[in-house]
């Protein structure tokens, strides 16, 4: 892999023999995402067989061991089928990589998505049911279908409810369950394909997915979603302006344009994310990019990407500065009476019981996670500080500090949270793929310096693939049961109130209607965000 580049290079002559196709880049691209996909989706629907009752504990232990059985099922056949390619010395071993990688990538998104499907077996209600953003979701694609809209909500979502509701013949509700499915099931795979902008696939895998484990949410899934792509995606804008890789003019036109507006489409889907990351952004594209050598092509890329992105996002952002009014917002997250200075987690709108926040620290009130991301930090700069990729997410993470602490240090005087608490999700995700970074940079030297030392990707494969695979089961696990139906207070909230909430219809679903407590049963919602 090169300098600044990932591996996205065609696969070498002698791959493919008499098909040539199979060395594109094109067809490496293809065959990574259809198999993360396809395996997520099919893990994901697995999940449906899987009856139990999940208002009741049993079921839910005996709902996760089913997907961990699940789990370990396609892990064992991944693990097979790395085995048997590897036996294989006319297999490619990159294009094993490849898919490799998107298999695990997509068995953990299965194993995530098909929590949900366990969650929320028994009801046709979303998570959350038709309460707090869940109602408010499904409010605003009626009205949108009735002609109506929000000036401030990011409308490509609420687009895609709607439309998935008529395509499908389905309430919104309805709709909104299986696109919280859906997205969940992508947000692994999703992780893994944008990192793949940047890094080869095992790095890939054990930087971009490692590091968005944390970010991953089923109750508005294209929240995370939008920021797990955010990231690697502007980083790979800076490198392209940065390092002018268009070559042609018409390559450089059609480039630019794409990156702008794959940030438009971003943006229409959860904007919020931006506000954090775009003045980081916009400063280290100003000092990075090639001024003195390459000014023409510098202003041709930066105005064809701004072009595009206005092209798609224009309206939505002019709609917001017109009713930027509209959009104060004032709710107190449990994080907003925390110290702002503690960023290595988020306790969401559902902490459950709280004794002490932050919890205290064993270094000067630091947990040692955060001493570990630090060292992360330090590592990354020494090892790669001109690299475009380590100045990316060290900008993205300066940025959303600063923000952080202006916006939380004029709460008390405007009243106005901002947001600021969800800053914490850009510094932790950035700081966690610095920690990934520095260890792919340090692996780097080590090869440059000891060529004797180097592992082979032949090599490499199993060992990464069979660690990564011990890792995503428990944290998948951890995921889905994070999202069983649960007590007020807690994420298992919004499972609860799908089953005890009585529906459209009047009706109650069945384990809610089983255990009495349907339709008598109340639930304290947060205030709409």
């Amino acid at each position: 892999m090169g300098a600044e580049a990932g591996d996205l290079a065609p696969l070498g002559p002698g791959a493919a023999g008499r098909w040539p196709v199979l060395t594109s880049r094109p067809f490496g691209v293809a065959v990574e995402v259809a198999v993360a996909v396809a395996v997520a989706g099919f893990w994901t629907t697995w999940a449906r067989r899987i009856t139990v009752n999940p208002l009741h504990r049993i079921g839910q232990v005996s709902g996760l061991a089913a997907l961990g059985l699940h789990f370990a099922v396609g892990g064992a056949l991944l693990v097979a089928a790395v085995l048997a390619a590897n036996a294989v010395p006319r297999v490619n071993p990159r294009m094993t990589a490849r898919w490799a990688a998107a298999a695990a990538a997509g068995l953990l998104g299965g194993l995530m998505a098909g929590g949900i499907v366990v969650a929320l077996h028994g009801t046709a209600w979303p998570l959350f049911a038709n309460l707090g953003d869940a109602g408010v979701l499904e409010h605003l694609a009626a009205a949108k279908g009735a002609g109506g809209s929000s000036t401030v909500y990011p409308p490509l979502f609420v687009d895609l409810l709607r439309w998935w509701s008529d395509a499908f013949h389905v309430s919104a509700p309805a709709a909104l369950r299986s696109l919280q499915i859906i997205g969940t099931a992508l947000t692994a795979p999703v992780a893994y394909l944008a990192w793949r902008l940047l890094l080869s696939p095992l790095w890939a895998l054990t930087v971009g997915v490692v590091s968005a484990l944390s970010l991953a949410e089923a109750y508005k899934p294209y929240e995370p979603l939008v920021l797990i792509v955010l990231v690697p995606l502007l980083a790979a804008f800076v490198r392209w302006v940065r390092h002018d890789q268009a070559g042609t003019w018409r390559r450089r036109i059609i480039g630019s344009a794409l990156f702008g507006a794959s940030l438009g489409v971003l943006f229409l889907t959860y904007s919020g994310w931006f506000v954090w990351i775009a003045p980081g952004a916009g400063l280290l594209v100003l000092i990075v990019a090639p001024w003195r050598t390459r000014p023409r092509e510098t202003v041709a890329t930066l105005v064809c990407a701004g072009a595009a992105f206005a092209l798609i996002a224009g309206t939505y952002v002019l709609s917001v500065l017109t009713h930027l009014n509209a959009a104060r917002d004032t709710y107190q997250y449990p994080d907003s009476l925390t110290d702002p200075a503690f960023i290595a987690m988020w306790r969401t709108s559902f902490p459950g019981t709280i004794a002490t926040w932050p919890p205290p620290g064993e270094l000067g009130g630091v947990g040692l996670f955060t001493v570990l991301l630090t060292v992360g930090l330090g590592l990354a700069l020494a090892l790669g500080r001109s690299r475009t990729l380590v100045l990316a997410m060290v900008a993205f993470m300066a940025s959303a500090w600063l923000v952080r602490m202006w916006i939380a240090s004029r709460m008390f005087a405007t009243g106005v949270v901002a947001f600021w608490p969800r800053t914490g999700f850009v510094i932790f995700y950035c700081l966690v793929a610095l920690v990934g970074i520095a260890v792919w940079l340090a692996a780097a030297r080590v090869r440059s310096r000891f060529p004797a030392s180097n592992l082979s990707v032949r090599s490499a494969l199993l060992p990464v693939i069979a660690a990564c695979l011990l890792l995503f089961a428990s944290t998948g696990s951890a995921f889905a049961d994070h999202y069983m139906p649960g007590p007020n207070g807690t994420a298992g909230v919004l499972a609860r109130a799908s089953h005890l909430v009585r529906l459209s219809n009047g009706q109650c679903p069945t384990y809610g209607q089983a255990s009495g407590l349907c339709g008598h049963w109340q639930v304290k919602t947060p205030t709409p965000r």
